[in-house]
C-alpha cells in the first residue's frame, strides 16, 4: 500500500499535474474564499487536476440558511478561527460545475441544527469536557437529523453537498 503524502497549497493552484487525480474531497475548503470568481477558480483548479471521469465531491456552507450570514457575520470578529466568505447557492454551485466541465452526479444538503447557537454550545462543551463532548454533540446533531425529511432541508441545511464527474469530452475535444 503507497504511503499517505499530504499536501498544503492554496486551491487556485494545486501543486499536482493535470488528470493526475481520481478524487478530490473538498470538505467545506472552498466557501473561505472572499469573492465569486476566487471560487471559481479553485473549482476550475480542482477539474484540471482530475483524469477525465475523475471524481469530487464537495461539501459547502449553505448560503440558503438564515444563520448562515449571523454566523458569517461573527465569523469576521478577532476571535473567530477562521473567517465564511462566499458560498455559492444550490444552483450557482450547479452552474460552476457544469462551466468547469462536471457532470453533477448528485446534490443535497447535510447537517440540520441551529447553526449559530450549535456552534457556540459545542464550543463551551469542548472546553468543558473535551473528548467526552463527542457523544453529547452527536446527540445534538442526531436530534436535529429529523429536518433533513422536510420540505424545507434546503434552509434548515448547514451544508450543501454535490459529487460530480469530470467530463471525458469537453468542448469536442477528449481529454482522456
Amino acid at each position: 500500500m503507497p504511503a499517505l503524502e499530504c499536501v498544503t497549497a492554496d486551491v487556485r493552484s494545486l501543486p499536482f499535474r493535470t488528470g493526475s487525480l481520481d478524487l478530490v474531497f473538498s470538505n467545506s475548503s472552498l466557501d473561505h474564499f472572499r469573492t465569486r470568481p476566487e471560487f471559481e477558480a479553485a473549482v476550475q483548479e480542482i477539474a484540471r487536476i482530475l483524469r477525465p471521469r475523475g471524481k469530487l465531491i464537495v461539501t459547502l456552507d449553505n448560503s440558503l440558511n438564515p444563520t448562515y450570514w449571523l454566523l458569517r457575520a461573527l465569523s469576521k470578529t478577532r476571535r473567530a478561527p477562521f473567517p465564511l466568505a462566499y458560498a455559492p447557492s444550490p444552483s450557482a454551485l450547479r452552474k460552476v460545475l457544469d462551466q468547469a466541465d462536471f457532470d453533477i452526479v448528485t446534490t443535497g444538503v447535510m447537517i440540520h441544527n441551529p447553526r449559530v447557537l450549535s456552534t457556540l454550545l459545542y464550543i463551551l462543551l469542548r472546553r468543558l469536557l473535551g473528548r467526552r463532548a463527542d457523544k453529547p454533540i452527536g446527540a445534538f446533531l442526531a436530534a436535529f437529523q429529523w429536518l433533513d425529511w422536510l420540505p424545507s432541508r434546503h434552509v434548515t441545511a448547514c451544508f450543501i453537498t454535490a459529487a460530480a464527474v469530470r467530463r471525458a469530452e469537453t468542448n469536442g475535444r477528449y481529454h482522456g
